[in-house]
């Protein structure tokens, strides 16, 4: 059970033939009944200026800022029993609280790419980025603590979103509109992941929680058709969409927990006003 609010400003500006300037702010709060430690604001602001260096050529760029804030982050309250010296038989309790981990993160993204349009029916490019959390660490979210001959061992689990880790990534493109006006699209990325790490109270990395590296291989192949309707559809639907899709991912990380490879095949049919 959630809810989310979001609402978000832009403006594009086309000064002159071969630039265009895109800029963008957006606010989404999201708010979880059951599971309310993964409650969550979020502001982000970009641009995305573009560049057509001739007729069929463009450059594009992107710079982004984002800032994610947990608004009921886990805590966790650790406790012992010692026998005081000098005391024997009388018990103390140590009651020591702290949050599992801090709950704003930040982080900025940059993007260069590149879209070749060959003809009408064509278009092929490019896209690189990194995505960078200076404050980059893990948001736990669950946490059990077992203390066995004296030593307390922990055990987390950490949220996987964008906030968590480094990204580099660069993707291959090409749309072609091939016979009988089918749309055929072809991606290809390859994507490098560092994850920040999961600390305990006294600062210091929680055993088997070292951030992970991953990298990991996706291809993604559409094929769809818009057919437009001449006479409207119960009056109101103007054309039909078919695709079908085909997706393919290959991971393998440091934590071969984390490492997988999986495809999907999928059909969709929708209607147009």
């Amino acid at each position: 059970d959630s809810r989310e609010f979001a609402t978000g400003l832009s403006i594009e500006g086309l000064s002159s033939r071969r630039f265009s300037m895109r800029g963008a702010a957006d606010y989404t709060r999201t708010t979880y009944a059951y599971d309310s430690i993964y409650s969550n604001s979020e502001t982000r602001l970009s641009f995305v200026p573009r560049v057509a260096v001739s007729d069929g050529s463009v450059f594009f760029f992107e710079g982004a800022l984002g800032f994610r804030n947990y608004l009921n982050p886990l805590e966790l309250s650790a406790y012992d029993t010692i026998f005081a010296p000098g005391r024997s038989g009388k018990i103390s309790k140590i009651d020591s609280a702290f949050k599992a981990t801090n709950s704003s993160f930040s982080q900025y993204v940059l993007g260069l790419g590149f879209a070749q349009f060959i003809g009408e029916r064509s278009v092929l490019g490019f896209v690189g980025s990194i995505t960078r959390t200076p404050n980059l660490r893990a948001y736990i979210t669950s946490a059990a603590v077992a203390a066995k001959k004296k030593k307390v061992r922990a055990a987390v689990q950490v949220a996987d979103d964008e906030y968590t880790y480094d990204l580099d990534r660069i993707t291959v493109f090409n749309t072609d509109r091939i016979f009988y006006d089918l749309d055929l699209s072809i991606d290809g990325s390859y994507e490098h992941r560092l994850y920040g790490s999961a600390y305990g109270p006294g600062g210091k990395v929680i055993p088997g929680e070292k951030g992970r590296k991953q990298n990991g291989y996706f291809l993604n192949v559409s094929l769809g058709k818009v057919i437009p309707l001449e006479t409207p559809l119960m009056g109101v639907f103007r054309s039909v969409s078919l695709e079908g899709r085909m997706e393919y991912a290959s991971v393998k990380a440091s934590q071969t927990l984390y490492s997988y490879s999986a495809s999907n095949l999928t059909a969709t049919a929708s209607l147009g006003f």
